[in-house]
């Protein structure tokens, strides 16, 4: 059997050291010769210029740049290069542990009949989840239901042939009013056209959780941004209005015995900036779909 071949698409701003760790823990990698990195530059000092050739010794990088930081419009110009059969995403202060490829490429080997596989994205240095609001999940196959839950792209990995004409909505996610969404809108578009994926925690990707790098106001300003992308994609996937104002105003309460449980606290603090953002957001879209064009 041929050995599966990585395309890992980095979109990176404004974040110099968090790249090279990035590019560090690939040159860890056990499944050396299986992958290559395509970078989308969206810095305008080229200070990664020197990293970039310092690694390019370890493996294949093609290193391309776009002026307007835009991550779904970085993630598509990424696209448009992929040489591997399979895609990955990584965010540009995530890191792989050192099986991470090896396992992911492991699972697609052994699941043909799965179009991608999606791991756990862990703390940095600490056995827990990395994310906000985000308790550990069981492994199982991703519906529809599910996927809001899972879809984070820096642990997708994808077959290319089946996402070929799939692309990011470009008017959404960082760097643009709708804080978040475009990856799980990317991820049930690829789902609607009949692909299937698993979500196997076994995999596992290193990102810092956001609790401990940012202040209350960042992080405040943050949940926000984030509940806005979540309900105007609410809107976009059509949610009727009941089924939206349960998730904006009653789903984040059903986080508070498990944040209490595990003494999250600070998180307690950041539900109304979530529960605001979400409403918000899919009125925003109501407001936007309503607009004559």
């Amino acid at each position: 059997m041929n050995k599966l071949r990585f395309s890992l698409i980095l979109a990176t701003v404004h974040r110099v050291k968090e790249t090279e760790r990035f590019l560090h823990s690939l040159s860890q990698q056990d499944y050396q010769g299986g992958f290559e990195l395509i970078i989308i530059d969206q810095n305008q000092d080229g200070c990664l210029d020197g990293m970039v050739e310092q690694y390019r010794q370890n493996f294949p990088i093609l290193h391309l740049r776009q002026d307007q930081p835009l991550l779904a419009r970085a993630r598509n110009l990424g696209l448009t290069h992929v040489q591997g059969d399979l895609v990955g995403f990584p965010d540009d202060d995530c890191a792989y542990e050192p099986d991470t490829l090896s396992r992911a490429a492991g699972f697609l080997a052994e699941h043909p009949e799965r179009d991608g596989v999606v791991g756990n994205v862990m703390d940095l240095e600490r056995e827990e989840e990395a994310m906000l609001f985000y308790m550990p999940q069981p492994a199982a196959e991703i519906t529809p239901k599910n996927a809001w839950v899972v879809g984070m792209t820096a642990a997708f990995f994808l077959r290319a042939e089946r996402i070929q004409g799939c692309r990011f909505d470009e008017t959404i996610g960082p760097g643009t009013p709708w804080g978040c969404g475009e990856d799980t809108d990317f991820f049930l578009r690829c789902m609607d056209g009949g692909a299937s994926f698993y979500f196997d925690p076994a995999i596992v990707i290193r990102h810092p959780t956001p609790m401990r790098i940012y202040s209350l106001r960042q992080l405040v300003r943050r949940e926000y941004q984030y509940g806005r992308g979540y309900g105007y994609l609410m809107g976009k996937r059509r949610f009727p209005a009941v089924t939206a104002l349960w998730k904006a105003l009653v789903e984040p309460f059903t986080y508070v015995p498990a944040c209490v449980r595990h003494r999250r606290w600070k998180e307690l603090a950041l539900m109304p900036s979530l529960i605001s953002g979400r409403l918000l957001g899919y009125l925003g879209y109501l407001a936007l779909a309503k607009r004559p064009t």
